[in-house]
Order: C-alpha cells, then sequence, then structure tokens
C-alpha cells in the first residue's frame, strides 16, 4: 500500500513538473519586458576640440567641453572676474556706486531678490545679498558702442575682433556666442550680420 501510494505522488509530482507555467498577464508582462531605446549614449568626443573654432561659420557650434576650460586657460583666454565689466559698470558693483553713473531716469523692475534698470541701450541688474544693505551689480546687457569691454571689443566690431580677442566660444546658438568657465556663462555676445550688436556679461555670485 505505501508503495503505491509513493507511486501515486511521484507520479502526480512529474505531471506537475510538465506542466506548462500560467500566461503572463499584461500588466506582468510590461513589468518585465526589456524597453526598447534608439538613444544612444553622448560621449564629448562627438565635440569639436575648441582649435576647430571657425569665426566664418559660427551657427551650431559646441566646444568639446572636456577640454574647453584648460585649453583656454593655456591659451590666456579664460574668462576672469575682472571681463565682467563694460565701460564703468562690473558686477559685483553696489548699487550706490552704480547710481553714480547712471546715464538717465531708468525704467525699473522690481522682482525678488531682483531690481533690474533699464535705460535706452543698458539694462543693469542688481541682487538683493542683504537688502537694503547691499544691493550689488549682477548683469550687465548693452547695446551701445559708447561702452568697450576690459579687452576692448564694443558694439559694431566685427566677428573676427570678438574671435581674436576672446577666442574660440563654448557654444554658438541663434547668433549667441557664449563663453563660460566650468559650465557657467558668463559672456555672451551676440552677432548679427558679422557685427557685434548686444553684449551680455553676468556673474554666478556677487
Amino acid at each position: 500500500m505505501k508503495i503505491l501510494i509513493l507511486a501515486m505522488a511521484l507520479l502526480l509530482l512529474l505531471a506537475a513538473c510538465a506542466a506548462p507555467a500560467p500566461a503572463e498577464t499584461p500588466h506582468e508582462q510590461a513589468a518585465t519586458a526589456e524597453i526598447p531605446t534608439t538613444q544612444q549614449p553622448v560621449t564629448t568626443e562627438a565635440l569639436p576640440h575648441p582649435r576647430e573654432f571657425d569665426w566664418r561659420n559660427p551657427e551650431g557650434w559646441q566646444a568639446n567641453w572636456a577640454y574647453y576650460d584648460a585649453w583656454m586657460e593655456e591659451q590666456g583666454l579664460a574668462i576672469e572676474s575682472s571681463d565682467l565689466a563694460l565701460g564703468e559698470f562690473y558686477t559685483g558693483m553696489h548699487f550706490e556706486d552704480a547710481q553714480l553713473h547712471f546715464p538717465g531716469e531708468p525704467i525699473i523692475e522690481h522682482r525678488e531678490f531682483w531690481k533690474t534698470l533699464s535705460f535706452d541701450t543698458l539694462e543693469l541688474s542688481f541682487f538683493w545679498r542683504d537688502y537694503p544693505d547691499d544691493v550689488r551689480m549682477a548683469s550687465i546687457r548693452c547695446t551701445t558702442p559708447e561702452r568697450v569691454t576690459p579687452r576692448g571689443l564694443q558694439m559694431g566690431d566685427s566677428a573676427e575682433r570678438v574671435f581674436e580677442l576672446y577666442g574660440p566660444p563654448a557654444g554658438v546658438y541663434n547668433n549667441r556666442w557664449f563663453f563660460t568657465w566650468q559650465g557657467f556663462e558668463l559672456v555672451e555676445i551676440t552677432v548679427q550680420g558679422g557685427t557685434v550688436v548686444e553684449i551680455f556679461l553676468q556673474t554666478i555670485t556677487c
């Protein structure tokens, strides 16, 4: 009798092993399916070295960021804090000091922690570090040749002149040449028809 019971148990076990596994529900299939993708890994090797920049055909340019900062520094072209100035104005300038040089009555726009003063061809933004005691200039935007950057660039200069003074930009998009340091966009020069039409300078800290 014991032998018969053991034989029947063995047959049941073999039948269970041979039975097909139950089909997965749609939810289970979605959870275990391998997700197809066409995205390719992006590597810096696909981007050109900064020395390959052509100022005659700049649109769409993007430098290889793996080399950009170090190469610009080697060439003596890296953006420094002293570059973030235009004429008598410079980033980090106290609001009271800037007032002495305002070219007229500004249009004032207030935002949280920010104040923007707009003149005919000049826009100055200030950051409230400790309002009202410590308000500093954070950015300068200019479209007039009356003010010159520390490197000697001004409105009306040529694209070649930008390249001579600042070297290759980190990127060019919609006619704007971006010069960066450690990934931060500090200098933006707009070039249209081969001529500088706007200069924008900003700091990451005041």
